[in-house]
């Protein structure tokens, strides 16, 4: 039988099967949904999901095949009484073929006895989607059915970002690409932090796809991910697992110290109905002296607007308002566009929303959501006070001359590294005949040349990928996540150099060097000043601790110290050398580098505590 005749009679005798894949919640490490999957006859050439669908595409048969594939992933859930969450997959070619969605998937809830609250269609990221305003009506729709959706695929699709600035999904499934290996590879770490970002910044959920690994789901748990999906957790199965076999790869991830987020603001307060008329708000009011706002709350617990106490009794208080407003509906006061703030956003994100708004003042609130439901109000003020302690305490352990982190911080990051299994390399600056500069310039010019060095290594890192500290005095540490971090190295030693000359008399400059005593009270001339780099590169090493780190950073520094002028001293598991002396080895350790990485690497790794500008 050739294609054409197998698919139209697969859809015409809906011989399709479905198999069931769990989705889980990694934070809560409960089960968050089931993705429903759509395998073809087990005896046909069409059994595979891919040929299936290519074959119905190419025959212009694709929405006829989803809306059997809707229908038996319907009834298997029914079969299997689940009553959670299922995502249903449907492409926006067949949402735009001109179809009655709504009322055809109503039925089939209907008739299967599933809650369409329940279900989320998944939109492939990978269709070129033409026309948003069709699909957007198409799924609003949709929502008043009670369907929410997702965008499938993010990341390796035609219309991506637009895609999800359009459609305002609930949620968000990123590529399997991005979870395979994450653990290993800082670019991909680096990509999905983003894409969380924007996920807490918009009301989106992000699930990633493809996880196969303890370390994967690892890395993706400390991204504080929403959602997990892979073979770590079942395979695409007829039947639904025991819950406690499918979460029991979650017992190896251990929780971090979660960031502070918009949640911790949050204050509780009662909501009122739009509907409620404003005669009965006014007496709520005088029964409630203490609230500033009062949040107006729709019957599905969404966010409609707030009303602002001291605004409404402005207007209320003027000649004839009572007896107008009486019997009218809150709905009519409210501010129909307050600020909404996801629960889950880091309050640094939560802080940069808030002072966007150029009408908010520092007694105004906000509303606070969790999953799009409101949860509460933050106020103006709380926020600022959490900032401005968080400063504070960074601030303890800066380094008051170039601002820059200190030893609590550096170890704190080193022990979070090692604790979690992840590759960096540290590399220890050392500023070589600093005293003798001292001696001849006086502190003053040698604290400009310690803000030199430390304006160079900032501007040269991989900005919140890589993480700089100042230990003390001349001395500099690098934590490094960046692939090129050779190559960034390379760059310090070469702009330092450049810039030192800058901070010498034109005749030392002419003589290359000063003069002054030594150590051993002998007059001797000091060329300019250059940098002894101690490199410990932990891949292939075996480090339990902090110390151990910085023990073999010491041996490595002394090795550094004895090589005259500028050296880069790499202490790699199986060679240690001069990378300045050493091309061959510097290319192999930058290979397959090439590019400006700074573009995907400088959104967040090492926790940075202090500020990184300096000077």
């Amino acid at each position: 039988m050739g294609f054409d005749r197998e698919v139209g009679s697969i859809i015409r005798d809906e011989r399709v099967s479905i198999v069931l894949q769990p989705i889980v919640d990694v934070g809560a490490r409960t089960i968050l949904a089931y993705e429903a999957l759509t395998r073809g006859p087990a005896d046909g050439a069409l059994h595979s999901p891919l040929a299936l669908f290519a074959a119905a595409t190419e025959r212009d048969l694709l929405p006829d095949l989803e809306l059997v594939c809707l229908k038996a992933a319907l009834r298997r859930a029914a079969g299997l009484k689940y009553t959670g969450r299922l995502f249903l997959n449907v492409s926006p070619h067949s949402l735009l073929a001109g179809l009655d969605w709504p009322r055809l998937l109503g039925a089939m809830c209907h008739e299967t006895g599933i809650d369409p609250g329940a279900c989320t269609l998944e939109l492939t990221e990978q269709t070129l989607v033409a026309d948003f305003d069709r699909i957007r009506g198409t799924l609003r729709a949709l929502r008043e059915v009670g369907f929410d959706f997702a965008i499938d695929d993010f990341g390796t699709g035609h219309s991506g970002l637009r895609m999800w600035s359009e459609l305002r999904p609930d949620f968000v499934k990123i590529d399997r690409y991005f979870a395979t290996g994450i653990d290993q590879d800082p670019v991909k770490l680096e990509f999905v932090r983003s894409i969380v970002d924007m996920g807490r910044a918009v009301g989106s959920r992000v699930i990633a796809e493809g996880i196969e690994t303890a370390n994967e789901c690892r890395a993706l748990f400390e991204l504080d991910i929403d959602g997990a999906q892979g073979y770590l957790f079942g395979r695409p199965e007829p039947s639904l697992r025991e819950a406690a076999t499918i979460l029991a790869p979650l017992a190896s991830v251990e929780a971090t110290d979660a960031p502070a987020t918009a949640g911790d603001l949050l204050v509780e307060v009662g909501p009122v109905r739009p509907s409620m008329r404003i005669a009965d708000f006014v007496r709520l009011i005088h029964e409630q002296p203490q609230c500033a706002a009062f949040p107006v709350i729709n019957d599905t617990g969404t966010p409609a607007g707030m009303v602002w106490r001291d605004r409404f009794l402005v207007m209320y208080s003027k000649p004839m308002q009572p007896d107008l407003l009486a019997r009218k509906p809150v709905s009519t006061i409210m501010d129909p566009s307050p600020l909404v703030v996801d629960a889950r956003l880091r309050l640094e994100q939560a802080s940069r929303l808030v002072t966007r708004q150029s009408h908010m003042q520092a007694t105004d609130q906000f509303i606070i959501v969790r999953d799009g439901a409101y949860a509460g109000i933050g106020r103006m003020i709380d926020l600022l006070s959490h900032i401005t302690e968080r400063r504070i305490q960074a601030a303890t352990h800066c380094n008051p001359l170039t601002a820059l982190p200190g030893n609590v911080p550096l170890r704190e990051n080193i022990s979070r590294a090692l604790q979690h299994g992840q590759s960096f390399v540290a590399a220890y600056v050392d500023l070589d005949q600093f005293k003798p500069f001292n001696d001849v310039y006086g502190y003053a010019k040698g604290d400009q040349a310690l803000l030199e060095l430390a304006q160079v290594i900032t501007s040269v890192i991989a900005r919140r990928t890589d993480f700089v500290g100042h230990i003390g005095g001349d001395d500099f540490l690098v934590l490094m996540r960046s692939p090129d971090w050779a190559i960034r190295l390379v760059r310090l030693v070469e702009t330092f150099s450049a810039r030192i000359r800058s901070h010498y008399k034109p005749a030392d400059v002419l003589r290359e060097g000063i003069e002054s005593v030594d150590r051993y009270g002998q007059l001797r001339r000091f060329g300019f000043l250059t940098l002894s780099v101690a490199i410990v590169d932990s891949r292939g090493r075996s480090f339990q601790s902090v110390d151990e780190v910085a023990e073999a950073l010491q041996v490595a520094k002394g090795r550094a110290k004895q090589i005259e002028g500028n050296a880069l001293w790499y202490d790699g598991a199986y060679v240690e050398r001069n990378l300045l002396e050493d091309p061959a080895l510097l290319a192999t350790l930058g290979e397959a580098r090439t590019g400006d990485l700074d573009t995907f690497l400088d959104t967040g790794n090492f926790d940075t505590h202090c500020p990184a500008a300096v000077g």
